[in-house]
């Protein structure tokens, strides 16, 4: 396990759950886990104090609060989640039992890690069929339960169940911490061991115990939640993000359709929503074929694309991602396949269609700075000198992988002397479009700064990522070096 230096200055661990004293205010969690409206009237009302925790009901956008309270983080605090259920049971034969539940499988009692039958004080060969609670307040029974207890000639029993905190589920938890909210933080993107929230401003004064909330209801599989804090803006796509809640540890392991990868997700960037996508694109890829990844990150598409038998050329500015990259290479026992580098994706490119003395030159004192340094200018020294030729080129970063298109007008003579009579590297070019954008706005954006006219694109539709705001995959064969404007500044379309 990582200790909290250990960590990246960009993401935060709280050193301390919140004390009363530095929690300012805290949602009103008096009354019953299973009160479906918080009570009314005198001392029960909105806003009114309720076991030494105070707050008002809160609507979406009024996140406000009376006064200061007691932190709900302190020793004890999920002790305000006990209730006592009433209930109704019908004792009915132990031989019977199992046929029985299936009959009334709908009228039974239903909570997260109980029973529906019980012993209770029933002779030994007789267990209690407990209904649903709310048949306790109610003075008729459903028909199918009147049948079977008049067919049994029995009575029902009450029974009392006492529950607790580990009998909420999460969504009952925050529906109790906060009443009146109508878009509670219930769902989580889940990378390995680690569950990765993304919490709205109103909810952020209490991220510790919503975080604390989250771990104990997804161990054991969960043992880390992190919050994202910030927008991706650095060049190695990293989000900032915070520890709410378990171990310091930002290590983990995923895999995706027979592949493991690890990573430090606190350090490189992984997209659990992608995983589909992944798989699609290397389906395009055949045994034998020749890919450059430009902006590969820890492997996604090339350990996947090795693992089919093709050699992969795979590159990110990221050294934390080639270290990674390079690591799951191996534990998928594909290092013979994958030839990692970790350069600028342009000069990546450059360097591998046109792998001049020079350009090798400064290539090997980048990789001599990176920890993998003497595995990479191994990889570099292999490379062959003629240059490589290309099946495939994969440009995953939609931010801004369409902008990188103008690198072809630099290595099109290249490509296109390395291809000979075969066919062009087809492209698969990542980008982000706004929903009103066609797909001719889209490929005429690509066409710009490619310099030359696309003829055989498709536009593959990856996902939804904002209300206005898709992401696609363009892929299209690169065109012949006579197609590419001539003389033309870099980015300009060709008219």
């Amino acid at each position: 396990m990582q200790g909290a230096d250990s960590l990246p200055t960009h993401v935060r661990m709280p050193t301390s759950m919140p004390t009363s004293s530095s929690v300012n205010s805290m949602v009103n969690i008096g009354g019953n886990v299973g009160d479906r409206d918080p009570p009314s009237g005198p001392g029960g009302g909105q806003g009114e104090v309720s076991d030494g925790f105070v707050g008002e009901r809160m609507r979406v956008g009024a996140w406000k609060t009376t006064r200061k309270a007691m932190a709900m983080a302190k020793e004890g605090w999920k002790e305000q989640f006990v209730e006592k259920v009433k209930l109704v049971g019908i004792p009915v034969p132990v031989a019977q039992c199992n046929a029985l539940q299936k009959r009334l499988k709908k009228h039974l009692y239903d909570r997260p890690k109980r029973r529906s039958v019980v012993r209770g004080t029933e002779p030994e060969d007789v267990r209690l069929l407990l209904l649903h609670e709310r048949y306790a307040e109610e003075t008729e029974m459903p028909k199918e339960v009147v049948e079977v207890m008049e067919e049994l000639g029995i009575e029902g029993r009450t029974y009392e169940d006492v529950l607790d905190y580990e009998h909420c589920s999460t969504e009952q938890v925050l529906q109790k911490l906060f009443p009146g909210v109508q878009e509670l933080p219930t769902s989580f993107e889940t990378v390995g061991h680690i569950a990765h929230l993304n919490l709205k401003e109103g909810f952020r004064e209490h991220k510790e115990i919503i975080g604390q909330v989250f771990l104990d209801k997804n161990q054991p599989h969960i043992r880390t939640v992190v919050n994202k804090v910030g927008n991706i803006e650095d060049e190695f796509r990293i989000f900032p993000m915070e520890v709410l809640a378990g171990e310091n540890n930002t290590v983990t392991e995923v895999r995706q359709h027979g592949s493991r990868f690890k990573l430090d997700y606190a350090k490189v960037y992984w997209n659990s929503r992608l995983e589909t996508e992944h798989k699609r694109l290397v389906e395009h890829f055949r045994e034998g074929d020749v890919v450059c990844d430009m902006m590969a990150g820890i492997g996604p598409f090339a350990v996947p694309a090795a693992r089919k038998g093709c050699t992969v050329y795979a590159n990110d500015l990221n050294p934390a991602s080639t270290h990674y990259l390079r690591l799951n290479s191996k534990i998928n026992k594909v290092q013979d396949k994958i030839h990692a580098f970790n350069m600028d994706a342009r000069e990546f490119v450059r360097l591998l269609v046109h792998p001049t003395a020079e350009r090798m030159q400064e290539a090997k004192a980048r990789q001599g700075m990176h920890e993998d340094g003497e595995h990479l200018r191994g990889v570099l020294s292999d490379t062959p000198e003629s240059g490589v030729s290309l099946d495939h080129v994969v440009m995953n970063l939609p931010a801004s992988a369409v902008e990188f298109l103008d690198v072809f007008q630099d290595v099109v003579d290249g490509l296109e002397l390395l291809a000979g009579q075969q066919q062009m590297p087809r492209i698969h070019c990542y980008l982000f479009a706004k929903s009103h954008e066609t797909e001719d706005d889209i490929r005429k954006r690509a066409e710009g700064f490619l310099g030359a006219r696309i003829k055989d694109a498709t536009l593959h539709l990856v996902r939804n990522v904002a209300p206005n705001k898709n992401m696609f995959c363009l892929s299209f064969s690169l065109p012949r070096a006579t197609c590419f404007c001539a003389g033309e500044v870099k980015r300009q379309r060709c008219e």
